[in-house]
């Protein structure tokens, strides 16, 4: 009589993660306007290494929920410096009609609780 032993089962090793290029696959610009509107222009690099540019305009209702999402102004571009480009001309077209671009929020660091001659000591096991 022969015993059957059974293999442990492995999983194959997973696949190495690519590497960072550098590169952003995407950028854009938030604009806003006096109603609480929002347009979003946006640039994305596609698999092929052509980029395309398009501008997502969101609608707010009387509530201040999204009442419409509608997506235009798609444009095809050879590569992502074309795009970026094409993203400052509709940035200027729409700053020109009233929508406003709004200030980087950079907030304070707060203050070192402790600094190098002092380390907090190890919190003791109850």
């Amino acid at each position: 009589m022969t015993e059957t032993q059974t293999q442990p089962t492995t999983k194959p090793p997973a696949p190495p993660k690519k590497a960072r290029t550098g590169i952003p696959k995407s950028t854009g610009v938030t604009l806003h306007d006096a109603a609480g509107d929002i347009m979003r222009i946006t640039a994305i690099v596609k698999n092929d290494g052509t980029a395309q540019s398009f501008v997502v305009h969101r609608v707010l209702g009387e509530d201040g929920k999204t009442k419409s999402v509608t997506r235009g102004a798609t444009q095809s571009h050879t590569n992502m410096d074309a795009a970026r480009a094409s993203i400052e001309k509709l940035k200027a077209a729409a700053v020109a009609k009233g929508w406003t671009a709004r200030a980087t929020r950079v907030g304070a660091a707060k203050p070192d609780a402790f600094d190098a001659s002092s380390l907090p000591a190890p919190r003791r096991k109850k």
